[in-house]
């Protein structure tokens, strides 16, 4: 890997793996040889960014002990996919005190397979078909920084951004034989309220069309993080999120899961999937005045909920799962590590090959939000949160 290439922001990395995960259950059986460079846009005033990918891919089964070659997926494909974008008037924007921006961008991607599981052969797959797709986007995004402290850090100085990310795109995909235009729309709002309060707005939305929407979609929600409570001695924040998402005339799209930051946090399995998924989390976290060999904490409790329907459900069959969770962060300035979370979590209700207790260990905690002013053209994603 190799990090700013000849001074041009160009990130480039070329890579050989034998145990990278399998497209089908992620499995490290999976040979594959890649090249991938990105020029990001660091910076609201450079004027160009971009990105390509090329990549062969191959399985082999590594698990015969335990799985015969009749239910093995074996496959060989290959990735090539490439993206540009400029920055519109960057150069004029430079002197002025203007800071919202306008981009463009353009993407062309093709995954095509030599060898394709039996299992699959030429019916519809989420994994396995051959893609091609052409795609523009326009994005309107503007990113100011707000600054404070008691977020994730311990008295130490965060910034918070705030400002709004829009965009909209639109183009051509075809799966297999399947050739249909397609358009969507991501919106973003990062709001610091006069009471310190850090709220986050979010909506998407996108379809096919193919003798009227197919494989449509829309996702709303939000989040809160309360201003810095104080109370004698310790300092308190509350934080809140919930989001909506519903998938209309499913015929290729990926149904929702609960497994991701929308669905319920932390949870371990993808069996559980729907056309629509109510969401909400809540947390508190208390900063206690207290040190122990130089490392502060602060303790939390959490509760979150999902409600999914089965794709071929009514609303009344919606299954309700939670997860309730406890634990602490800590964080030692004179280290350098970070502010370190440890959480358990337990699920109440029972799911197959998915553990009803779970503890996680995370490091380098920081305040979600869009780390990138801009991205590749995409279609909607709706188990991704974006926003690292």
């Amino acid at each position: 890997r190799k990090v700013n290439v000849a001074g041009t922001f160009i990130d480039a990395q070329v890579g050989y793996s034998v145990i990278y995960p399998n497209r089908y259950d992620e499995k490290e059986e999976e040979n594959v040889v890649y090249l991938q460079a990105e020029k990001p846009l660091v910076s609201p005033y450079m004027r160009t960014a971009g990105g390509l990918t090329l990549a062969h891919r191959q399985s082999e089964n590594r698990y015969t002990r335990v799985r015969p070659d009749s239910q093995y997926y074996n496959y060989t494909g290959h990735t090539i996919d490439g993206w540009v974008g400029y920055n519109i008037a960057s150069r004029k924007l430079l002197a002025s005190q203007v800071r919202d921006r306008r981009f463009a961008a353009i993407r062309y991607g093709q995954t095509y397979f030599d060898e394709v599981p039996l299992q699959v052969g030429s019916a519809i797959d989420l994994f396995f078909n051959d893609v091609q797709l052409a795609l523009a986007s326009f994005t309107f995004f503007r990113q100011d920084f707000y600054k404070t402290n008691y977020v994730y850090g311990f008295g130490v100085t965060e910034d918070i951004p705030y400002g709004y990310n829009i965009t909209a795109t639109g183009g051509w995909y075809r799966q297999l034989q399947l050739n249909r235009p397609y358009a969507g729309i991501k919106a973003d709002r990062y709001v610091v309220s006069s009471r310190q309060d850090f709220m986050r707005y979010f909506f998407r939305a996108g379809s096919y069309f193919n003798h009227g929407l197919e494989d449509a979609g829309f996702m709303i929600g939000g989040s809160w993080f309360s201003r810095l409570w104080k109370w004698k001695r310790y300092k308190m924040r509350q934080y809140i999120s919930a989001s909506y998402t519903k998938l209309f005339d499913m015929v290729t799209s990926e149904p929702l899961r609960l497994d991701n930051p929308f669905g319920l946090q932390y949870f371990n399995s993808p069996l559980i999937i729907g056309k629509q998924r109510i969401s909400a989390n809540l947390e508190s976290t208390v900063f206690l005045n207290y040190k122990f060999l130089g490392f502060r904490f602060a303790p939390f409790v959490n509760f979150n909920a999902s409600l999914i329907t089965p794709v071929a459900q009514h609303f009344s069959k919606s299954e309700l799962h939670s997860g309730i969770g406890a634990g602490v962060r800590t964080r030692n300035e004179n280290l350098g590590l970070g502010t370190i979370g440890l959480r358990a979590i337990y699920f109440p209700r029972k799911v197959e090959a998915a553990p009803s207790f779970r503890v996680t260990l995370t490091t380098d905690l920081k305040y979600r939000y869009s780390n990138k002013y801009v991205s590749q053209p995409d279609i909607i994603r709706w188990n991704i949160d974006d926003t690292q």
